[in-house]
């Protein structure tokens, strides 16, 4: 392996001596993966819990709306009260 070092333009440093041990690379052969004895159990991906927290949003959404809309039906009976109109249901006190 040859190395030049450089500062901007001008070279600096060189090391081009191919029988210097310390430049010399070894490359070993890769072992081969062996088989397995007995088989591995396959891991198990995803999490119970995700359906579950779904429902859980789906259930406060839907208690929202219908306590929103109960109150908002109290507060327009109210007003209704207030200025003398009928309370929803049709009926007159």
């Amino acid at each position: 392996m040859f190395e030049v070092l450089t500062e901007g333009e001008i070279e600096v440093a060189r090391h081009e001596d191919i029988e210097d041990e310390g430049q010399t690379v070894h490359v070993r052969e890769p072992e081969k993966p062996t088989t397995p004895t007995s088989p591995r159990p396959i891991p198990k991906t995803g999490d119970a819990s995700v359906p579950l927290a779904v429902l859980a949003t789906i259930a406060a959404v839907g208690c929202g709306a219908v306590l929103g809309a109960k109150r908002l039906r109290e507060r327009e009976d109210a007003e209704n009260r207030i200025s003398g109109g009928t309370p929803r249901g049709g009926d007159e006190l």
